[in-house]
């Protein structure tokens, strides 16, 4: 049996695992990753220690069953482990941690699978057809031919900001992607703009405090909030009423405020509240109609993030601190560009140019895949699906990662896992939930 993975970040490294373990003798796997390393991407690249996990450690598993063994051999393998140790016992450790654990795993297995071959392309995976039973990739060495496809595509680097005047050498310094920027190119007191409010824009704020930065830091978003701060231990909430299905987005709001305050009533935190429903998302996702999805994403999507996506404490405590001190300030506007000596905003003040020595893109990722590597249409053309439609809402499918086509035909060669495989369980983008489709495709193939 020979499969393909187009994808070399944590969701393909997190299938070929759970490959591993399960194949029989005499397979072989292709990865698709341009990068040198396998199980990091963007999320878990090589990077500063104080780029930190927003979960905790002990909560995270590669594979179903395995929480806690990350944990245990972070500390075992750094010496400074024990300093990222919370109040709570929870450790949050650097994401780069996390990067390198996966590989060495990935590793392990392939050592103790020597019978699997496994080959990392370093190329781009450009295009896919599907003509019958023949499965075929094409990529810059030529076109090759497998039984399985597993789409682990990861997500799509930052749109770039629009310059809107010529701008001359320093006036301002903008970096048009955050996990490029090197904040050893600002000025200590240099007036730095932060263009995006969520988990990106802390580890900006991070960079620059490592590097001794004094300089007043503003933060430009479009809804004006940044995420919540997480704790490691939080206790099981289940609502009174039990896992009720709404069946409409105003309905879901509803509840989800209900089920909020008897968390805060039962655990004194409204956060097990969130917990219970990110496990739960998939079966509340599917009974809404698509246009009560449509409408849920254009009106919740960004006030879920900020209690979906929280910030690690010690972030949490220095963004305050900064605060608290006047140096960092948030502001709610929409980014018009870059002109010279700053940012032109639109603000419910009306339209002003907001001054900035440094101007930093930490925007997010591109949900459209306009910036992806390979064009999404190539990629799905052997499905049939519209690659619009897919970026809007993501790919469907079952809950052993199979693709479901427009016409709800399952696709049994194709597989895709990730946060572009969202559209019918609303959140696939965690590490314990990739993990866990990543064993059902790995159990999926070998029956």
């Amino acid at each position: 049996m020979r499969i393909a993975i187009v994808g070399g970040g944590y969701a393909g490294a997190a299938v070929a695992v759970s490959l591993l373990k399960a194949l029989p003798l005499g397979a072989a796997i292709t990865i698709y990753e341009p990068d040198e390393d396998l199980g990091r991407g963007i999320a878990y690249a090589r990077g500063p220690d104080h780029h930190l996990l927003n979960v905790a450690a002990h909560t995270i598993a590669l594979t179903p069953g395995d929480e806690g063994y990350f944990t245990d051999w972070a500390l075992e393998r750094y010496s400074d482990a024990a300093s990222y140790r919370e109040e709570d016992g929870a450790y949050f450790f650097p994401r780069a941690w996390f990067g390198t654990y996966v590989g060495e795993v990935l590793s392990t297995e392939m050592r103790n699978n020597p019978a699997t071959l496994v080959e990392h392309r370093r190329e781009i995976a450009q295009a896919i057809s599907l003509a019958g039973d023949a499965l075929t990739i094409t990529s810059e060495s030529g076109r090759s031919s497998y039984d399985k496809l597993i789409l682990a595509i990861g997500n799509s680097p930052t749109p770039p900001l629009r310059v809107l005047e010529p701008i001359g050498s320093g006036d301002p310094h903008v970096a048009q992607s955050a996990w490029g920027f090197d904040p050893h190119v600002v000025s200590r007191d240099a007036s730095v703009v932060i263009v995006g409010g969520a988990l990106t824009m802390a580890d900006v704020v991070a960079s620059l405090e490592a590097m001794g930065h004094r300089g007043p830091i503003t933060c430009i978003s479009r809804n004006g909030r940044r995420p919540h701060v997480t704790v490691g231990y939080r206790p099981e909430f289940v609502p009174a009423d039990g896992l009720r299905a709404p069946m409409t987005a105003r309905e879901l709001v509803a509840t989800a405020r209900r089920w909020s305050e008897e968390s805060q009533e039962q655990c004194a935190d409204w956060r097990p509240c969130v917990d219970f429903i990110r496990v739960n998302m998939r079966h509340l996702w599917r009974a809404l109609p698509k246009r009560e999805r449509s409408r849920l994403h254009r009106h919740v999507r960004s006030f879920w993030e900020i209690h979906r996506y929280r910030m690690p404490p010690a972030a949490h405590r220095r963004i305050e601190a900064l605060a608290a001190s006047g140096r960092f300030n948030h502001m709610r506007a929409r980014v018009l560009g870059v002109v010279p000596g700053g940012v032109r905003i639109e603000a419910a003040s009306g339209v002003q140019v907001v001054s900035a020595d440094v101007v930093v893109n930490a925007s997010g990722f591109d949900t459209s895949y306009r910036t992806a590597p390979a064009s999404i249409g190539d990629l799905l053309s052997a499905t049939g699906i519209s690659p619009t439609i897919a970026a809007w809402e993501g790919l469907a499918v079952d809950d052993d990662g199979r693709v479901i086509g427009a016409n709800k035909a399952v696709f049994r060669k194709i597989y895709a896992l990730g946060f572009f495989a969202r559209a019918n369980h609303g959140d696939l983008a965690t590490v314990n939930t990739i993990g866990g489709i990543a064993a059902g495709i790995a159990a999926d193939i070998l029956s």
